[in-house]
């Protein structure tokens, strides 16, 4: 008889399984295809608008500020791009955690999971935010060019600008609480007036003549507001967070396991974004560093769309995992893979025909000159990064961080060495191919880790069907045959 059949009759009294209900009576999250192209859509539109909005308010701001209290006011967001350095990777593991207790109906762990979580990133986020402030002296007068009579107005810009920093931590895991509960609609409501507040506030300060300090104290003031806004929404949402916060330690021991991985990869990432660019301003010129950083951040601008697609993929994916929806969960990948082939494929194969005309008509020829052939090379690079996208969802989702931290620092290195021999030899189309070399290994490891942690649980799962009964079934006639065996 086959395995398969060897089943035992299931009494409709049994308690219900993790598919559909938790340990504490709720109904365990239900993950659906339809949810997670809604969700998409829903991350890109709170994007692209507040992008929008920058691009606009751009050239307004830099004729009313001048280009020296500009360059602050990005030094000073900068820094707040700092912030995952902060947030111990929690940000990121209290996704995984929540999708994966909210996949199996335990409603009740979201308190403590997230309450430890915060309550852990707060406590390092104000140590950050004092030694940043501590420092702004020397960075405002001594380390950064800025003129003397703006030196003052500098430096009390960066300390309040440090204290922004666990703010924006903050917000990070608020945010992350909600969409572990795929409750992106409502993260998005509050999303696009945050982010647009970045742009629109600097506009106000300006017209009304106000200084740079008094701008970044008006824009720590909302970031406070919006804190507690995210803070109201998680409160909505999962009640007991408000009622019955608790600090758990054996979360922070969970969520430290998942975090460890990620602060490895939030610490070697800005390296692996930005070693070009220093590599062409060390061998080359500052003028070829916006030749080719012109291109590359127009390309990369793509990425909003398979961003916001991993932002809705990894909570779906970890609670899909943890119901133990494997064959789902590859389903749902390969099809985001192919939808991204679609949608960006042939943008990309445009752009790579007419890069020259394209940066012709933006930046002028002169800089077209060198950056046509590195925009063709950026395209195709672009597309794959996209694409791994998935695989980065998929594998984090299943619970091993430490393979894309590993396939990080293995990068690196080459990486390093690449991209200076690359721009010594054929200048910035070399920085171009180093960095489409560079994803593209990140994507064959993210891909072959994929299918590798698939067929794991593919064998698990195979594994776990055949009931006690089926094992004592297969093994009697075993043990049979080995007592005629024996006998004289």
């Amino acid at each position: 008889m086959p395995v398969s059949d060897v089943t035992t009759e299931q009494p409709t009294s049994d308690p219900p399984t993790g598919d559909e209900e938790g340990t504490d009576g709720h109904e365990a999250l239900e993950i659906s295809g339809r949810l997670i192209a809604k969700n998409t859509l829903l991350n890109l539109g709170g994007q692209i608008v507040p992008i929008a909005a920058v691009v606009l308010a751009a050239p307004y701001l830099i004729a009313q500020l001048g280009e020296a209290r500009t360059g602050i006011l990005a030094v000073s967001m900068a820094i707040l791009n700092f912030s995952p350095l902060l947030d111990l990777g929690f940000g990121r593991a209290l996704r995984k955690r929540i999708a994966e207790v909210l996949g199996r109906g335990e409603t009740s762990r979201v308190a403590p999971i997230a309450t430890t979580a915060l309550l852990s990133q707060l406590a390092v986020g104000l140590v950050g935010a004092l030694l940043l402030a501590a420092i702004t002296p020397p960075l405002a007068d001594t380390w950064l060019q800025i003129p003397p009579d703006l030196q003052s107005e500098a430096r009390a810009t960066f300390a309040l600008i440090a204290f922004a920093l666990p703010l924006s931590v903050l917000i990070e895991s608020l945010v992350g609480v909600l969409e572990a509960g795929q409750r992106f609609g409502l993260v998005n409501v509050i999303r696009v007036p945050f982010l647009l507040s970045e742009s629109l506030l600097p506009l106000l300060g300006v017209h009304l003549g106000w200084t740079l300090d008094s701008i970044a104290g008006l824009m720590l003031g909302v970031t406070v507001v919006f804190v507690f806004a995210y803070a109201a929404a998680c409160g909505w949402v999962f009640p007991d967070l408000l009622r019955r916060p608790r600090f758990d330690r054996t979360e922070l021991t969970k969520l430290f396991g998942f975090g460890k991985w990620v602060m490895v990869s939030n610490a070697v990432s800005p390296a692996l974004m930005y070693l070009d660019r220093l590599a062409i301003g060390a061998l080359i010129s500052m003028t070829a560093v916006t030749a080719y950083t012109a291109p590359f951040e127009a390309i990369t601008r793509l990425s909003l769309v398979p961003a916001a697609l991993a932002a809705t993929l990894f909570p779906a994916f970890s609670a899909l995992s943890g119901q133990g929806h494997h064959a789902r969960l590859d389903r749902y990948a390969l099809r985001a893979a192919g939808y991204l082939l679609v949608l960006l494929g042939p943008v990309v194969v445009l752009t790579m025909i007419f890069s020259r005309p394209i940066l012709t008509s933006w930046i002028g020829a002169d800089l077209a000159e060198d950056g046509a052939l590195a925009l063709t090379i950026l395209a195709f690079g672009v597309l794959v990064n996209a694409l791994a996208h998935v695989p980065y969802s998929l594998v984090q989702g299943r619970g091993r961080p430490d393979l894309t931290a590993k396939f990080h620092a293995i990068e690196l290195p080459i990486h390093a060495v690449l991209v200076f021999a690359f721009v010594h030899w054929w200048g910035i189309p070399g920085a171009a191919l180093a960095w489409t070399v560079r994803v593209t290994l990140d994507a064959l490891l993210l891909f072959f880790a994929s299918v590798s942690l698939s067929r794991e649980a593919e064998a698990q799962e195979r594994s776990a069907r055949v009931t006690p009964e089926a094992r004592e079934s297969l093994e009697t006639p075993s043990s049979a045959s080995n007592a005629v065996s024996r006998t004289p």
